[in-house]
């Protein structure tokens, strides 16, 4: 479960950031906050991550507070951003192992490894290869592996298609679908409607910091911003 309760930023003249944000995220879901650039989605992210502090309210990963337990509220969280984060000049089998070992758990087994690849799609031979030699979509989907090598509970999304091309965005989303299915909890925030169509269960309109209302998927368009 994600969760934000009334949580408020202000920049250092003053104006908001966020705005008494409120949103309950359960297990199997995928809640998406759209909105254009600079409405508030990555200061969000950083409240939930423990880099920066709300002036009210609190964040909680699967009911731990992010700000008075950080460390054990990111043992539950698996992040795909825009920008891929994997260690790039480490096979691709370290790069399942390091991050197990950075969230608290042990070195995952060679089954377990094999197991976690070919369920986001991925061949076995790729475990022995250097993680740079993947394209975009492969090195997201390295990711979703090592979430499921963590048993992550909680997974964030920031824009995780805006470099990848409409084929491999569609093949990313498929996975990202099944995640959900095993009951993980997504937060999905983006700029793009048609994603947040594709994924969101549940969207809120992000403006300013102000989650102005919430819409069905359904009824999202592409000039959602203009609405």
């Amino acid at each position: 479960m994600i969760e934000a309760r009334g949580v408020s930023v202000r920049y250092e003249d003053g104006r908001l950031a966020l705005n008494y944000v409120t949103f309950t995220v359960t297990r199997g879901e995928a809640y998406c906050l759209l909105g254009p650039r600079g409405a508030g989605k990555t200061t969000l992210h950083n409240v939930f991550l423990g880099l920066v502090t709300p002036v009210t309210g609190k964040t909680l990963i699967n009911g731990v507070d992010c700000a008075a337990e950080r460390i054990s509220a990111l043992r539950n969280l698996a992040i795909l951003s825009e920008k891929p984060a994997v260690y790039e000049y480490i096979s691709c089998r370290a790069n399942l192992e390091l991050l197990a070992r950075l969230s608290g758990g042990p070195v995952p087994s060679s089954q377990e490894l094999v197991s976690a690849i070919r369920e986001v799609g991925l061949p076995d031979r790729i475990l022995g290869s250097s993680a740079k030699v993947l394209s975009p979509v492969w090195k997201q989907k390295l990711l979703l592996a090592a979430a499921l090598v963590r048993k992550a509970q909680s997974l964030f999304l920031d824009d995780p298609t805006e470099s990848l091309d409409a084929s491999a965005a569609k093949e990313l989303i498929q996975e990202l679908r099944k995640l959900k299915a095993r009951g993980v909890a997504v937060m999905l925030t983006t700029h793009d409607p048609l994603v947040a169509r594709e994924l969101g269960d549940r969207i809120g309109l992000l403006d300013r910091g102000l989650i102005t209302r919430e819409l069905d998927p359904a009824s999202i368009n592409a000039n959602a911003f203009q609405e």
